[in-house]
């Protein structure tokens, strides 16, 4: 999940994210990207709706203030109270 598609300090994480992944040989599969215009409920809703959709995701890479401002209850909401899910900010 991204603050926007377009934004170039959010591009520049998620890349070197990825880059990081790979060099350490972790094994991943991208899914997709989503984009919530730094909107916290947007971002909130997609990830719910996502994790319940996809009962083996088991990760999520975020960037963008947005993640700073969301309530810790709200995220485990949306994450369907999964403690096995890893979240990387």
């Amino acid at each position: 999940m991204t603050g926007g598609l377009g934004v170039l300090n959010l591009n520049e994480r998620i890349r070197g994210s990825r880059d990081e992944l790979k060099a350490a040989k972790v094994r991943f599969e991208k899914v997709n990207i989503f984009a919530c215009n730094d909107d916290p409920d947007k971002a909130l809703l997609e990830i719910e709706e996502m994790t319940r959709s996809m009962p083996t995701l088991d990760a999520w890479f975020v960037t963008g203030c947005w993640a700073t401002v969301s309530p810790q209850g709200a995220f485990l909401n949306a994450l369907n109270h999964r403690r096995d899910m890893v979240v990387i900010i």
